[in-house]
This record gives C-alpha cells, structure tokens and sequence, in this order.
C-alpha cells in the first residue's frame, strides 16, 4: 500500500549518503517507523560499484550486524524480533514496503537466507566460498532460471517471483534496472510465509 510500513528490516548496500545500512524497526511508531531504526549504517560502499561484494546481515534476538566481505561492519542491540512483526510478512528484493520509495538498480548472485544466526566465522567462511549446511536454511536463491520464478534450491519450496518489467535471469545473475516511485520496474517478491515465527536470520 502506500502507506508508511510500520515494521520493517531494511537494507540497501549502498544508500544514498552512499553507506551501508542495515536496519531494523525498534519499536512501534505507525506515522514516524524510521524514528525507530537500529542497526549498522557505514562504513563508505560508495567506491564498491561495478564490484562484485559480499554483504551478509545476521539478526539474532538481540542484535543485527552486518558484515562485508566477511568482515564487521558494525552491530547494535535491539529488543524487538521479527516474531513481532506479525505473520505473512512481505519481502522483496529491489524494492521496499513503501511504494513511494525508488526501486533498487543493480545486480545480485546467489542470495542466502538462514533460519540461524550464523557465527562471526561462519559468515567468512560464506564469503570464502564455504557454504553451511542446508539444514539450517530458509531459502538459497542462485538465480540461474531464466523465467519469471526464481526457485529456491535448497528444498524448501521456498520459491519467489521476478514482479514488474525488466528485470533478467542470465548465469546466475539477477540483474534489476531501478526505477522512479510509482514506476513499474523489476523487483523480486519472497514468500511471505518464510519469515514467519523467525526470530533469528
């Protein structure tokens, strides 16, 4: 809807002071949610574009912390969990729960979500081409179809779908043009069910 989500993960690679943030909603405030917001915003990503990078966000109850390329980028605290969000929670890749914002241009490879929280080494272990196991995963996306549907490989039927116009499929790489608010551009859409009940990611 157009409305101000007021729940909400966000995370973009690079945001418009051109820094990594990754931020969670704290508590309640349905007209001002981004008064709430906690997480990790920084360092500089800004000199990253055209560049292959690893961008791993692990939530626990407690905490969100973000890493790049297997190393910290910042933590912070948090008393919230996204049990608290409610069941059938929307997600999406490219785009945000609030219609009004502009939709992501760039690209992605192999998208994983798991349903721990992985440790400080298994997240270099990740960047160093080490994957865990897939017990403990919601949903691995390599973006190797070409279709409309991006299958989830680990089996958990976890499949999402590529929503709007121009976005591509092409091996193993999601490619999303971005667009102005209210415009049609590509985006890809995530089961809603998936996140239900988690309380880590």
């Amino acid at each position: 809807s157009s409305n101000v989500p007021e729940n909400y993960w966000l995370f973009n690679p690079s945001n418009n002071a051109g820094v990594f943030k990754s931020v969670f909603t704290n508590s309640r405030s349905p007209s001002a949610p981004w008064g709430t917001e906690v997480g990790v915003t920084g360092p500089s990503t800004s000199g990253n574009k055209g560049q292959w990078v690893n961008y791993t966000t692990v939530i626990t109850a407690d905490s969100i912390t973000g890493y790049i390329n297997g190393e910290l980028a910042g933590t912070a605290d948090k008393a919230r969990t996204t049990k608290d969000f409610g069941n059938e929670i929307e997600a999406y890749i490219g785009r945000s729960n609030y219609v009004a914002d502009h939709t992501y241009a760039g690209t992605f490879k192999d998208l994983d979500i798991y349903a721990d929280a992985l440790s400080a080494d298994q997240v270099k272990d990740l960047y160093n081409g080490i994957t865990p196991s897939y017990r403990d995963m919601l949903a691995w996306y390599p973006f190797e179809d070409t279709s409309s549907t991006v299958p989830d490989v680990c089996g958990n039927g976890n499949d999402a779908a590529v929503k709007g116009s121009g976005a591509t499929m092409a091996d193993g790489v999601l490619t999303l043009p971005g667009g102005n608010s209210g415009s049609s551009a590509g985006y890809v859409e995530m089961p809603t069910v998936m996140f239900d009940g988690q309380g880590t990611l």
